[in-house]
């Protein structure tokens, strides 16, 4: 899964729903830590059934790559790994 107008989940962390349609909000912008390195691009997406947030980030300067980290990350009960097709 890439960074890109549109974030492709089988289904919403927050509502559940079915190959809910996410588009970002904002970004791309980036991140570092405090002596430098460890650099993430990120994008913020919203949710159009429920309005639920994702914020998705790549290794590096970006906007191009794997997606490495997603938040929220963890899923709600009811939810199986559906939810994020690279798990």
């Amino acid at each position: 899964m890439q960074l890109s107008n549109q974030l492709e989940l089988n289904k919403c962390p927050h509502c559940g729903i079915d190959k809910p349609l996410f588009n970002v909000v904002a970004g791309p912008f980036s991140t570092e830590k405090h002596s430098g390195g460890n650099q993430r691009c990120w994008e913020a997406y919203n949710c159009r059934t429920c309005g639920g947030a994702i914020l998705a980030a790549i290794l590096g300067a970006g906007p191009d790559g794997d997606v490495t980290e997603m938040y929220p990350n963890k899923k709600k009960k009811g939810l199986t790994s559906r939810v994020y097709p690279s798990q």
